[in-house]
């Protein structure tokens, strides 16, 4: 104590206040740093959120068109059909969509990219090897949904971005 004692003692005013000024930015940094981590936190969680509600409203309309097939009241084809149309005329956030692969990786339903329908799309990758299809799939196997983030070209643009998608497999009809 007498040590640490002695060398402030030694230490000019100056000196002190300046390291008392280093000590403070030093902690408002680190303070800023954490904060900033958790609001993206936050927000990742709260997107993700949004997100698996969007998904149940889809899964809702799909399970409308599966109780009219059960009820009777539609042929399965026709049912599976009037679902696809629905889910494909859906939007959120704007211009954001909803998509249908079946599990053998069959893109099935696909607001924008219509040349995807009807082709595998199991072992397309996104620009950084993710498998992003694979993953949904597999996903889906053993989870009621699925969390992937990829990069995929939004609609209009030429470049990749960043890309949460929310995936459910909708079980009566695979």
């Amino acid at each position: 104590m007498n040590m640490l004692n002695l060398l402030f003692r030694k230490t000019s005013i100056a000196n002190r206040l300046m390291g008392m000024l280093a000590l403070a930015i030093s902690a408002t940094l680190i303070v800023f740093w954490f904060s900033l981590n958790r609001v993206e936190t936050v927000l990742v969680d709260e997107k993700e959120a949004k997100l698996h509600a969007l998904v149940d409203a889809a899964v809702t309309i799909a399970d409308k068109f599966y109780q009219d097939n059960q009820s009777q009241l539609l042929p399965e084809a026709t049912a599976k059909e009037l679902a696809l149309a629905a889910i494909d005329k859906l939007r959120y956030s704007g211009n954001e969509y909803y998509f249908s692969i079946d599990t053998q990786g069959t893109m099935i339903q696909h607001a924008f990219a219509k040349q995807l329908v009807n082709t595998s799309v199991r072992g397309m990758k996104d620009p950084n090897g993710v498998a992003l299809f694979e993953l949904m799939i597999q996903g889906t196997e053993s989870a009621d949904a699925v969390r992937v983030d990829y990069m995929w070209n939004k609609p209009q643009q030429d470049q990749p971005s960043p890309k949460m998608s929310v995936v459910k497999r909708f079980r009566p009809w695979g």
